[in-house]
């Protein structure tokens, strides 16, 4: 769950102000635990049938049919592709000025490229160290910003001229950062299907994340500075006395690029299997050319397509693909699994009124994503005609 996106939330947040901002992520990680909640409760049933294929795809599949596992795919496809282009370019831009992003992005991208193609012992054992660097420096980080942070700066008001459209703003983005539930089904299979596990691990697992997101975005707004430009991230070391800035922004620059390397190698593993799903499992090396290519090229065509995409393709990727994959389809899933004979235990009481406020709230997050997006277009396209 701890990724690239924590990178985003302090900007997306400053304008709406901290205390809304800061509810509404409690909001929404309450909405992904209960459709992670729903995921595990169809895939602990899958387990205990004795299914030894529990993934999203397989899942939809048995529930959806052929069409709802290839549409499940495609959405992991997009997802991807999106997310492996904003983490190149975040990566890229973590290494260096935004001036002459290229070079940065290229190199960043050669580099986790080669860790997500390594052998699985190599590449386990980098990521595990990548994640210990990460958690470090986050640390680091808010320890060094601790004695800076001034929480009357957290009451005032947010930047923007109308929070509430702010807020319809760092939706996608927040929601897309504290998602969690592809481990889901992995995390019933290891369990056995034992729901109480299921549950426990769901809640306490994505709930530290979550205080880490809040308490970031707070050691970032707490302290004063300037606004970050249209399109660019907030300067996460803002505000610091000069004696512990440098420090600040080299745990700051570990944490970046620890973040997005391994947020970027999670996100090309997961890519590298859809696309050989989608070509054959054949192991013919021009086969295998072809989906490395179709897996790395596009993201880092993304990542080179302009100077600030990390933000933009982190919304597209929360307000479309995360709310299906991970907001409408857990429900579509829970309700048919409810509806069979041998459905058990619900791990998310509520029954179907559970389900119906679930489903539409991420049935009215894509509906206003779809207008915000499209009223940006139109504002963008009129004073053109």
């Amino acid at each position: 769950m701890v990724g690239g996106g924590i990178l985003a939330i302090p900007t997306v947040c400053a304008g709406p102000g901290f205390y809304p901002a800061a509810a509404l992520t409690i909001c929404l990680w309450a909405a992904n635990v209960g459709t992670g909640l729903l995921l595990g409760e169809v895939a602990a049933a899958a387990v205990r049938r004795g299914d030894e294929d529990v993934s999203l795809r397989a899942l939809s599949r048995d529930a959806l049919g052929e069409s709802g596992a290839q549409l499940t795919s495609a959405f992991f496809v997009i997802t991807n592709l999106m997310l492996m282009g904003a983490y190149v370019a975040a990566g890229g831009d973590a290494l260096g000025s935004a001036d002459g992003y290229v070079g940065h992005r290229i190199a960043f991208f050669l580099a986790a490229t080669l860790l997500a193609g390594a052998p699985s012992v190599l590449a386990d054992a980098a990521n595990s160290g990548l994640v210990v660097a990460m958690v470090g420096a986050l640390g680091a980080l808010l320890v060094l910003a601790a004695p800076s942070v001034d929480l009357s700066l957290l009451a005032q008001p947010g930047t923007a001229s109308e929070p509430g459209s702010a807020l319809m703003t760092a939706a996608p983005i927040l929601l897309g950062a504290l998602v969690f539930q592809n481990v889901v089904p992995i995390i019933a299979k290891r369990f056995k299907g034992d729901t109480a596990k299921i549950r426990e691990s769901v809640v306490l697992g994505s709930a530290a994340p979550a205080v880490a997101y809040i308490a970031f975005c707070a050691s970032v707004l707490g302290r004063p500075g300037e606004a970050a430009a249209p399109g660019e991230l907030l300067d996460a070391a803002r505000g610091l006395p000069d004696e512990l800035r440098g420090p600040a922004c080299a745990a700051l620059a570990v944490f970046s690029v620890t973040a997005v390397a391994t947020s970027f190698t999670g996100a090309a593993v997961g890519q590298l299997e859809e696309i050989r799903g989608l070509v054959g499992d054949d192991d013919d090396s021009s086969n295998e050319a072809i989906v490395a290519a179709a897996c790395f090229l596009p993201p880092l065509a993304l990542a080179l397509s302009g100077p600030n995409v990390f933000l933009p393709l982190l919304s597209l990727t929360g307000g479309y693909a995360n709310t299906y994959l991970f907001g409408l389809l857990p429900c579509l899933l829970a309700w048919k699994h409810r509806e069979a004979s041998e459905a058990g235990e619900e791990i998310l009481p509520g029954g179907r009124y559970s389900l119906s406020a679930l489903g539409s709230g991420a049935a009215t997050m894509v509906v206003s994503a779809g207008l915000g997006d499209a009223a940006h277009a139109i504002s963008t396209a009129v004073p053109h005609v």
